[in-house]
């Protein structure tokens, strides 16, 4: 298979070969739609044929954008659609733009990786896509939107999770960069804080948006109020307000995370796709 780096003329064939799974691909579309194909500067869209002129596999790789849980300094790559076209793609990118992190879909992510040349993973995480269409009954935290009084909190927590998962501190290479992602993030009213009576014990990001799907992450709850429900109400009370707007709420988790899987499952989150973190 060819991969080639894709043009404007092909988005009705992007958009159609995403379209066939929604819930797994709506980074993908939101990309799509809010940037096309040449529309984010520093972002590549690059595709495989089948031989035949016929689109198989598709993936946006580019520079990090703000979104929950991703660290300011990965280059990243999203992959969708047959592993060989995948792999055909790791390959166009490996002596091009060669990315620090893959997330996606499982097989096409492995498959990417292996046309990259199967370098050794720093981190290379089992994950899970979480759908949810109907709030599971149970207890709600009260929760707000953070403000500019909070960024101090949220860039503290947001670098915390991050270091829980990716095992890197994003502010050791680029604390302004890190600090300045945040502070957006909060201007644009897509952090939620989740309240109790002790203060603030809950935060959420909301990130990519596609029509009636919205993907959410940088789940976080201290250390010291971990093992209450709190994470479960939070996200019980993020959904009820994202349903105003949307029809589906999507994340992806770490598998062997088991106390975040049941606090999502008990949420009313339901799985889906098996996806991949590889990070180097």
């Amino acid at each position: 298979m060819r991969a080639a780096p894709l043009s404007v003329d092909r988005t009705r064939e992007v958009r159609d070969l995403l379209s066939a799974d929604p819930d797994t691909n709506l980074f993908l579309l939101s990309a799509l739609q809010s940037w096309g194909l040449d529309g984010q500067q520093g972002a590549w869209w690059v595709g495989a044929d089948d031989g035949r002129g016929r689109l198989v596999a598709v993936a946006w790789s580019g520079r990090p954008v703000p979104e929950p849980g991703a660290s300011v300094v990965v280059g990243l790559a999203v992959p969708w659609g047959d592993p060989e076209g995948c792999r055909a793609i790791g390959a166009f990118l490996g002596p091009r733009r060669p990315p620090r992190m893959v997330i996606g879909p499982r097989e096409a992510c492995d498959a990417l990786w292996r046309g990259l040349g199967a370098p050794a993973p720093r981190l290379w995480y089992d994950q899970r896509l979480y759908v949810c269409t109907r709030v599971a009954p149970g207890p709600r935290l009260a929760l707000r939107t953070a403000g500019a009084s909070d960024v101090p909190l949220v860039v503290e927590w947001s670098a915390a999770m991050i270091a829980e998962d990716l095992q890197a501190d994003p502010r050791d290479e680029d604390p302004e960069g890190f600090r300045r992602q945040v502070r957006g993030r909060v201007r644009s009213g897509r952090c939620l804080l989740g309240l109790a009576d002790d203060g603030i014990v809950f935060k959420l990001d909301v990130g990519r948006h596609h029509q009636d799907g919205v993907q959410v992450g940088g789940t976080y709850v201290l250390p010291s109020h971990r093992g209450r429900g709190l994470a479960t109400a939070g996200m019980r009370a993020a959904c009820d307000r994202l349903f105003q707007r949307y029809r589906r709420v999507t994340l992806h988790v770490n598998e062997a995370n088991h106390p975040a899987v049941a606090a999502y499952e008990r949420a009313g989150f339901r799985r889906a796709t098996a996806f991949r973190l590889a990070a180097r």
